[in-house]
């Protein structure tokens, strides 16, 4: 579910949470290899 769905649906506090987690990821990512989804 994406940012814009959840706060069309009004679940803004979850749309806020969402992106801070992602901001946490992304500021100890090493670099943008490590971004790439895992695949079996």
């Amino acid at each position: 579910m994406t940012v814009n769905a959840l706060v069309d649906l009004g679940s803004t506090e979850e749309a806020d949470g969402f992106l801070r987690w992602l901001g946490r990821i992304l500021e100890n990512a090493p670099g943008p290899e490590w971004l790439h989804p895992c695949t079996p």
